[in-house]
């Protein structure tokens, strides 16, 4: 039997407000709550790796793991990484600030690469006013025509990338003996670096890479318009939503 861990990246300061991202409130639930519900059929509970509001996070207790960065003030997410538990069979790495769809990890749990990482080919366009330096600040993506990773990082051309690192990833095989051998070493490099330098270290270093593209059907918390369309949706997906809940009126098929 396979053994995976699930680890939230939550050590740093929100890019919006003071409180910590996991307890900000969605639709009445928390994004916590959101991101566990994609947890189906596994009986570990997640990690969090905490830094900034260690305490109010406390109340979660019950519910996770908790790690610590203490350097989480001048790291990066890549760093905050290694403050975890990285034993078992496979691990899958999340921003705490994100909302994603529980579909998405059993596509991840399927992929038989070593490193396998989730896109949004449509993010120049997944909502409304969206703006240049917005995408030029984004985690973008380089991919072949069978889907292997050809680079990762905040850094590439704009015009360069298909798609944008979405902040999921899952980490399998040799990766993982590599990441064990670096937790140890912890060299100076990895204090400023992100989880996409990571990811293109590990394909740097020989990894198997694979994405899964999500078209849009994500969002990050500090965008409220991106935050409408994946709760929302569009008018025929909110349509096809309530289809199942009416017994007094019949929802057409959309087209």
């Amino acid at each position: 039997m396979t053994s995976e861990n699930y680890i939230i990246l939550a050590a740093g300061k929100p890019h919006q407000g003071d409180k910590p991202a996991l307890l900000t409130k969605i639709s009445g639930r928390s994004l916590f709550d959101w991101q566990i519900n994609a947890l189906v059929n596994t009986n570990t509970l997640p990690q969090i790796v905490v830094g900034y509001a260690a305490d109010e996070l406390s109340q979660l207790s019950k519910q996770a793991v908790f790690k610590t960065n203490y350097k989480w003030e001048t790291s990066g997410s890549g760093y905050s990484l290694f403050s975890a538990d990285l034993t078992g069979d496979s691990i899958i790495v999340s921003y705490a600030d994100i909302l994603y769809r529980p579909n998405v990890l059993e596509q991840l749990k399927r992929s038989d690469a070593d490193v396998t990482i989730v896109i949004d080919s449509l993010w120049k366009q997944r909502y409304v006013g969206r703006t240049e330096n917005d995408l030029i600040s984004a985690e973008k993506v380089i991919v072949d025509k069978n889907d292997r990773i050809l680079g990762v990082g905040q850094s590439l051309n704009v015009n360069w990338a298909q798609g944008e690192f979405i902040g999921l990833v899952r980490l399998k095989g040799e990766t993982l003996k590599l990441l064990r051998e670096l937790q140890n070493q912890l060299p100076e490099w990895l204090v400023k670096s992100s989880l996409s330098d990571l990811v293109e270290f590990l394909r740097l270093n020989g990894a198997t890479t694979a994405v899964i593209d999500v078209h849009g059907d994500w969002a990050e918390l500090n965008e409220p318009n991106d935050i409408a369309h994946f709760i929302l949706g569009t008018k025929a997906e909110t349509l096809a939503r309530l289809s199942s809940m009416v017994n007094k009126s019949i929802v057409l098929d959309q087209v």
